[in-house]
């Protein structure tokens, strides 16, 4: 659909129209609109690219994955040792510890 909406094929229809007032479009000039595809050596060439990309992108949802595992670990050890750290104060320390933590 797109290649049919570029300048050379509307150009190439428009040339092809037929009467005066009312304007038409043949099936012959329909049928002898070019078409252009790659090679089948092409198509293959680009089959394996997206097989790559595909392969990549998977790779990378993977890895995203595990390093937002990762992150969740982190911030529950980071949030345990708050908890820790917050018992452990006296209560002059505790109007303060808020300011210094963030997860």
């Amino acid at each position: 659909y797109t290649y049919l909406q570029t300048r050379p094929v509307k150009d190439y229809y428009l040339n092809s129209l037929t009467g005066t007032t009312i304007k038409n479009l043949g099936l012959k000039a329909i049928r002898n609109t070019n078409i252009y595809t790659p090679t089948i050596d092409e198509q293959a060439k680009i089959g394996v690219l997206f097989q790559n990309l595909d392969m990549t992108i998977t790779l990378h949802q993977r890895k995203l994955a595990k390093l937002k595992e990762l992150k969740r670990a982190i911030c529950r050890n980071y949030s345990l040792k708050i908890v820790r750290r917050y018992l452990s104060l006296d209560s002059r320390d505790i109007l303060t510890f808020g300011k210094s933590v963030s997860c």
